[in-house]
């Protein structure tokens, strides 16, 4: 019969990935501990007034106001540079 050696060498690949899925459980399971913390564990934040926690977020918002405004006058600088290259290239 035809095939059979393709048989054996699939189900020789099929043993082989079974074999690496194992030896790599065990590198995820020690890895997995070094992720994790205890539930025990609580996270402890900085008490702050009313007033000082809405300047910080009054900052976050400027932040990110500055980085938004940054990001698109760079996309209209490039939409601008490629419109004069093509008008250059193609007149």
């Amino acid at each position: 019969m035809g095939g059979e050696g393709h048989m054996l060498a699939m189900i020789a690949r099929m043993k082989a990935n079974r074999a690496l899925l194992k030896s790599q459980k065990s590198k995820f399971k020690s890895n997995r501990s070094l992720y994790s913390s205890s539930l025990d564990e609580k996270l402890e934040f900085k008490k702050v007034s009313e007033e000082e926690l809405t300047i910080i977020k009054q900052k976050n918002i400027q932040k990110i106001r500055r980085e938004e405004l940054k990001r698109f006058l760079k996309f209209i600088g490039v939409i601008l540079l490629i419109a004069i290259i093509s008008l250059l290239l193609f007149r």
